[in-house]
């Protein structure tokens, strides 16, 4: 894996090396090739202090707020979030990787090997939504590692629905990989016939609370997050962390925030359709693992996505 962050919203306790005190109560947990698996990803646990701390400071500027006002309460709007809007052209071009250079990239390359889904050992119901399987991301935008697996989501979901309002964003300036460009699923929607999709991004690039996990996202964290799944229980509450319906688990980044260095969303974008570039053999590569693992969800529904020779070698790979 590429690298783990541990978001301060869910219970965090972090893989990476940053010595930033911000980090350190922050995107913890990291998965990277070039790194060993307790620094390719951010632990949610150690940052959970300063969430409570933040809430009562809300509570109290509310109260005053409501006194001198004398006026009805309305609900306030989160921490600014680190979102923008992506650069022009951006979103269609990591939405609409053709099927071809998906085909050529396969599933990486031995020298910088992906780390593909892993099979959830113990028998559990899929996980549903409106009569579909559930996906669940739980990330923080100042986390580099879930920039780096931003990029694969994006290019994998999009062969079974359709993204509304993706944002923009970039990891902190203060962590490992610092201000890896990168697609924020903050406010974004996302329709298909095949799936649903339920983003969480925990906090802000500045490590302040953003969004808060429902009370089923908390249990998919303290169930799956922890070992065996995570190699040690120093690493609960990694992140990125997907849930496929209760079947896989994506913990940490699948590829190396490293092929992402210094370039920008537009840089990024483009090299996604040149299967001979790192971003390419990194992002789409995990792409092919992502489809495969929904596609085990949805009885390789579409056909367009799951007939494609890397995508059905996933499968049989994650379904050992």
């Amino acid at each position: 894996m590429a690298g783990r962050n541990k978001s301060n919203n869910v219970n965090q306790k972090g893989r990476s090396n940053n010595t930033s005190n911000k980090a350190s109560s922050g995107s913890r947990r990291v998965r990277s090739v070039d790194l060993p698996i307790s620094t390719r990803s951010h632990s949610i646990y150690q940052s959970a202090i300063w969430i409570v701390v933040g809430a009562v400071v809300l509570v109290v500027i509310a109260l005053v707020v409501f006194k001198v006002s004398n006026s009805s309460s309305s609900s306030t709007s989160p921490a600014n979030s680190g979102e923008t809007t992506p650069p022009p052209g951006v979103v269609h071009e990591a939405t609409h990787v053709p099927t071809s250079v998906l085909t050529q990239v396969g599933l990486g390359t031995s020298s910088d090997p992906i780390t593909p889904p892993m099979r959830i050992r113990k028998k559990a119901p899929i996980l549903m939504k409106d009569g579909k399987p559930r996906i669940v991301y739980l990330g923080a935008e100042y986390c580099p590692f879930c920039a780096t697996e931003r990029w694969a989501m994006v290019v994998a979901l999009s062969h079974f629905g359709q993204f509304s309002n993706l944002g923009a964003t970039h990891s902190s300036s203060t962590d490992v990989y610092p201000n890896t460009k990168s697609f924020d699923f903050y406010r974004s929607s996302y329709k298909s016939p095949y799936i649903t999709f339920t983003p969480v991004e925990l906090q802000t690039t500045d490590y302040k609370p953003l969004q808060s996990p429902t009370a089923l996202e908390n249990k998919l964290i303290s169930t799956y997050d922890v070992p065996p799944y995570v190699s040690n229980s120093s690493q609960d509450g990694s992140i990125p962390f997907i849930d496929f319906a209760n079947q896989y688990l994506v913990i940490g980044a699948s590829y190396s925030p490293k092929v992402l260095a210094g370039l920008t969303m537009s840089e990024i974008a483009a090299a996604l359709s040149l299967p001979n570039t790192q971003v390419a053999q990194g992002a789409d590569a995990t792409a092919n693992y992502i489809t495969a693992a929904i596609c085990l969800l949805t009885h390789n529904r579409p056909a367009s996505a799951c007939s494609i020779k890397p995508v059905r070698q996933a499968e049989s790979k994650i379904a050992k």
